[in-house]
C-alpha cells in the first residue's frame, strides 16, 4: 500500500536494504493501491494464499483474526522486551489477549 505517496521508490529502497542484509530471506515486494489493496489482501488470506509479512495501517481487521490468520507475535520470537518498546502503539493491534501487529518503527527514542 502506498504509504509515501508519490514515493513508491522509498518502500522498494528499504526492500532492497532488507533483501541485501539477509542470505536465508527474501521479500517479493507488490504494491498495491489504497482503493481495494485491503480487499486484495483479505482475498488472498481467505483463499489460503495470503502474503506470510504485509504493511498495513495499524488496526487490524476483525476478520483477520478470528479467521486465525495471523500469528501473535509472540510464537513469531517476538519478547516483551521486543513489544514492550513499542506496546502503546501496538495495543491497537491486541486481540484475545495476544499482539497480532508491530510498528515498522520503535516509539522508544
Amino acid at each position: 500500500m502506498p504509504y509515501w505517496i508519490g514515493q513508491d521508490d522509498k518502500v522498494k529502497s528499504l526492500v532492497d536494504e532488507f533483501n541485501a542484509s539477509q542470505d536465508d530471506v527474501k521479500v517479493n515486494l507488490t504494491q498495491l493501491e489504497w482503493k481495494d489493496g485491503r480487499d486484495k489482501i483479505k482475498q488472498a488470506v481467505a483463499a489460503g494464499k495470503g502474503p506470510d509479512v504485509w504493511l498495513m495501517n495499524n488496526g487490524l481487521e476483525l476478520d483477520y483474526l478470528t479467521a486465525g490468520s495471523l500469528a501473535p507475535l509472540d510464537d513469531l520470537g517476538y519478547t516483551k522486551a521486543d513489544t514492550d518498546r513499542f506496546l502503546d502503539l501496538a495495543k491497537v493491534d491486541e486481540y484475545d489477549g495476544k499482539l497480532y501487529g508491530a510498528p515498522s518503527t520503535s516509539t522508544s527514542a
